[in-house]
């Protein structure tokens, strides 16, 4: 299938660059499975949902991946962490004055903080000179805002550009459908008898990086480590079983759960890596309903909302948001988006 299939005009103007004071003030695209689109807001969204439903979560936590060191020539070199491979050592990307650097030590806060080792398809190799390398990130890193956020990361990105009920440290970019759920979300679930669970799946930069290929079956997915408990499992295996919903807050959580069915249809616990990749044609087992932000054009998330909820009904949704001035991305507004059980698309 072309890849320029999944493309749309998007103004630079609906590119989010800041987070909401308030998260759960974000507009709401509700797509219904028989109804017109219909504007609402994040804060409402339990009008949606139905005693029974069980929302799944993911609780991974964005360390800050973005480190600014130097050489001894004192030319600058940033790292943008892509996964921690052991204590000492990490998978990364650099940009800035990357020549001949293999071999060579970089500079953080005037101290050699981390050799590079190697390079291999785009990615380096480094390791920690004293330390580990999640200590060096705790202390001097950044906040990874994505790049289309054009601004350097401020104070309040370190609370905003995280979920309030991430616990597990591994992200390198934040699963931002996520980012506008609140306390009262949970208060309301709980009220209302929908049911919550939780998984991880840390997420890594290629999250956000566009397809190359002009055919998109030609493109190769990254790989990403998530971890499901028998808790969460039972809680997806009695929703089948009673004719509740699996309600995904975000791409991240359907990827995981879809991956988990593949492995095991009985969806019994797992932890390991995935890297599916969902395209028009794909069976989904698990996912009822999908939250998700608003993504980049000729990306294989948008690929994956067309998937999710047909080609032509996303291009026409992505069109209505821009028209009703939709904030797009990370820090943007967020789409709910239903599926008939067993319907593909």
């Amino acid at each position: 299938m072309d890849l320029t299939k999944f493309d749309f005009e998007l103004p630079t103007e609906q590119i989010a660059q800041f987070p909401k004071t308030d998260r759960a003030s974000s507009k709401l695209l509700v797509i219904s499975k028989n109804e017109p689109f219909y504007v609402s807001k994040f804060l409402r969204i339990m009008k949606y949902l139905r005693p029974n439903d069980v929302v799944i979560l993911n609780d991974t936590k964005v360390i800050p991946a973005r480190l600014m060191t130097k050489k001894k020539s004192g030319g600058r070199v940033e790292i943008f962490l892509e996964r921690i491979i052991n204590p000492t050592r990490a998978r990364v990307r650099l940009g800035g004055n990357i020549k001949n650097l293999i071999g060579k030590s970089l500079i953080v806060d005037e101290e050699e903080k981390v050799e590079v080792v190697s390079e291999e398809g785009g990615f380096y190799l480094i390791e920690a000179l004293s330390g580990s390398i999640l200590e060096i990130l705790l202390q001097f890193g950044q906040v990874p805002l994505p790049p289309y956020i054009k601004r350097k990361p401020k104070k309040r990105d370190e609370e905003f550009y995280q979920t309030i009920y991430g616990t597990k440290l591994g992200a390198v970019a934040a699963p931002t459908a996520g980012l506008h759920i609140t306390e009262r979300f949970f208060e309301e679930c709980k009220k209302n008898r929908v049911k919550i669970g939780f998984l991880t799946l840390h997420v890594a930069s290629g999250t956000y990086q566009p397809i190359k290929t002009n055919n998109i079956e030609d493109h190769h997915m990254h790989s990403e480590y998530f971890d499901i408990s028998e808790k969460t499992c039972k809680l997806v295996r009695d929703a089948r079983q009673t004719g509740g919903r699996v309600v995904a807050i975000g791409t991240t959580v359907l990827r995981a759960l879809e991956s988990l069915y593949l492995y095991n249809p009985k969806l019994l616990p797992f932890k390991g890596e995935t890297d599916i990749y969902i395209k028009p044609g794909f069976d989904f087992c698990v996912v009822d309903t999908l939250v998700t932000n608003f993504h980049l054009p000729k990306s294989s998330l948008f690929v994956l909302a067309c998937a999710f909820g047909g080609i032509e009904r996303m291009k026409q949704a992505y069109a209505f948001a821009l028209n009703q001035d939709f904030k797009f991305f990370s820090y943007g507004d967020a789409m709910y988006i239903e599926r008939k059980r067993g319907e593909r698309v």
